[in-house]
């Protein structure tokens, strides 16, 4: 059999069959149909509510309707434009039965049914015991299940409309778009993502699984060797050790460049520190601030003068990293006497994304 490949919006030689399969490029695809998207309802649409006693009313709508005569039927983008009334046949005199509610394509050349058209239908299924809805045809989308009493009419006060209906609508929407789960199996690639009764769900190729937002970058750094400054001099603060931290921030610090805290992202960073003093200063004062580069608005740490026990300079703040690559360092004066630190911290994470640029 030859093989033909079709392609979308050619000026001329088109048939019926290349647009529907060149529209459902743009829609959800179905895993068991390479070629034929998802059916399905647009959300927000084709509800069903009371009418009379023996109708109801299906609201204004779309769907995808997945031709399935052919492999490559395609699909059938349908639209209700306006509020549509069905009506119901009365009970059966001894037995329940269950009727469902559809959307329904007919295209002569695939079904020959001698129609081409779209409806909104009801069908009606077997008064039994234990009643069961009625076989689906092809090209057909259930909206709602309908459960006719036995012996209702519109004499006898009619449907129950609050407690009858059960709706059947799946969902579909746009390729890359969140699919409610209602009528949700398997995925259609890994990546896809659909709502789960508010929890967002994503497929692995394994099953859904709960989206979890990516971890911000995280480290503390620690000083532990009490490094000493010169009298009356600034120094780069070099960071010894990693004291905590994560995955995403496992690149923000190297021994190789100890001064160094790389910010790797654009973005807003939290920072906040503590560093540990010697009573010995005196009065000296003890100072330590960050630098940025590129150059930015810094976290300065409060000056502590010496007294009779240890004095501990502290900062909290953000900084804004702008470009991939911003490294933050810390300035620190000995005072006039020099002096070594006892301890020292610092904590930097991401909390939020950068806006605007220099």
């Amino acid at each position: 059999m030859a093989v033909r490949v079709r392609a979308g919006r050619l000026t001329s030689g088109m048939t019926a069959e290349d647009h529907r399969l060149a529209a459902g490029v743009f829609m959800s695809p179905e895993p068991q149909f390479p070629i034929s998207a998802r059916g399905g309802c647009v959300p927000g649409g084709l509800d069903l509510s009371r009418g009379t006693p023996m109708s109801a009313r299906v609201s204004p709508g779309q769907a995808w309707i997945r031709g399935e005569h052919a492999a490559a039927q395609g699909g059938y983008a349908v639209t209700v434009d306006a509020a549509t009334e069905l009506t119901f046949g009365n009970g059966d005199p001894l037995l329940p039965r269950v009727d469902l509610v559809v959307l329904r394509v007919f295209d002569h050349t695939y079904d020959a049914s001698g129609r081409t058209e779209a409806v909104l239908d009801v069908l009606a299924g077997t008064p039994a015991a234990t009643p069961v809805p009625p076989a689906v045809p092809k090209t057909c989308e259930v909206l709602h299940q309908v459960a006719i009493p036995a012996g209702v009419s519109a004499g006898t006060g009619g449907i129950a409309w609050e407690t009858a209906v059960t709706s059947k609508r799946r969902h579909t929407v746009g390729l890359g778009g969140i699919l409610p789960a209602a009528g949700v199996g398997n995925g259609a690639y890994v990546g896809q993502y659909r709502d789960n009764a508010g929890v967002l769900e994503r497929w692995s190729d394994n099953g859904w699984v709960a989206y979890q937002a990516p971890e911000p970058p995280f480290i503390r750094l620690g000083v532990a060797d009490k490094p000493v400054f010169p009298a009356s001099a600034e120094v780069m603060l070099p960071w010894q050790q990693i004291v905590a931290g994560n995955t995403a921030g496992a690149g923000m610090w190297s021994p190789a460049q100890p001064t160094r805290i790389l910010l790797p992202s654009p973005g807003v960073y939290a920072v906040a520190g503590q560093w540990n003093w010697p009573g010995a200063m005196g009065a000296n004062e003890g100072r330590i601030w960050s630098v940025q580069s590129p150059a930015g608005p810094g976290v300065v740490a409060n000056t502590i003068r010496g007294s009779s026990g240890n004095s501990t300079s502290v900062a909290s703040g953000t900084v804004v990293a702008k470009t991939a690559g911003t490294f933050l360092e810390f300035r620190a004066h000995g005072g006039a006497g020099g002096y070594a630190l006892n301890s020292g911290e610092v904590s930097v994470w991401k909390i939020g994304n950068a806006v605007g640029s220099a």
